[in-house]
Parts: C-alpha cells; structure tokens; sequence
C-alpha cells in the first residue's frame, strides 16, 4: 500500500514512509519510531516496520491509516 502511496503520488518510497509514520503517529497519537526502536532493543532483533507493526497486532491499524492515505480527495457517490 506504500508502494502505491508512492507511485500515485510521485515521490519516493522513503518519503512515503515517512508520511505513513507521520500519519500514523497522528491518528494514533504515539511515536512509532520510537516504539519500534524500543522493540528492537528489547528483544534485540532488526525488525522491518511492516514486521513490527504485525508483531505488535498494530497491523490493522496500519492498512486503515495506509488506505486513508490512498483515498485522501477520492469521493465516492
């Protein structure tokens, strides 16, 4: 879903990602960045984001903050 984000919009897969955490740090009001960092140091393993929030069972709020993101201005009548 990132990877679309990206490409319907034109920018780069990094700063995709950024808008991502951004937007999920907004909805949810946390700093995931953080969080996953903590994760990692915890249990001592690198972690992809995607991999961290499923191991979380943030995943689901992910795909919703991700397809938000991908629909932002699309009206449905």
């Amino acid at each position: 879903m990132i990877q679309r984000y990206a490409r319907q919009n034109g920018i780069p897969f990094n700063h995709a990602w950024k808008d991502f955490v951004q937007a999920f740090n907004t909805a949810y009001k946390t700093n995931l960045e953080l969080r996953r960092q903590n994760y990692m140091n915890k249990t001592g393993k690198d972690v992809s984001r995607p991999q961290f929030l499923e191991d979380m069972g943030l995943l689901e709020d992910a795909i919703r903050v991700a397809d938000k993101m991908l629909n932002k201005g699309v009206t449905t009548q």
